[in-house]
């Protein structure tokens, strides 16, 4: 779980270093954890030398975290990331029999609940549209 999280921030930071300040892939190699988890070497490779933040979003579709993200509109990167995060967590709350692994997993759902709240409080507060709000949290 926590290879796959740290892999998680490297998607994150891979894509926002493509859209916002169009790095090289040196750069942002040099950025970067590299732990493999879900995503094979070869595959992150290619995230990482893609030409921009939509190829990368293309060829993130095609990798192994293509089963837990849906065809909604794209919201944010760390929407997504946060998203896999929590389904992974929830199914390893659910199946492990690690008592760690399961606390560790707890938290992570814990804090993705928490910030479900304050995007509603925040919607509200703000005066968004019931479907805005939904759109930005992770069940």
């Amino acid at each position: 779980m926590i290879n796959t999280s740290i892999e998680l921030q490297n998607i994150t930071k891979i894509y926002r270093l493509k859209k916002y300040f169009n790095a090289t892939p040196e750069q942002i190699k040099e950025t970067l954890f590299l732990e493999y988890s879900r995503i094979p070497r070869s595959v992150m490779s290619e995230l990482i030398e893609t030409k921009d933040a939509s190829e990368f979003l293309k060829k993130l579709a095609e990798s192994p975290y293509k089963l837990f993200v849906d065809d909604n509109e794209f919201v944010y990167i760390e929407y997504y990331t946060e998203k896999i995060n929590y389904h992974l967590a929830k199914r390893f709350m659910r199946f492990s029999t690690d008592s760690a692994l399961v606390y560790m997993t707890y938290k992570i759902v814990y804090q993705v609940e928490i910030d479900n709240l304050k995007h509603i409080i925040e919607g509200l507060r703000y005066g968004e549209t019931p479907s805005q709000i939904e759109s930005m949290l992770i069940y």
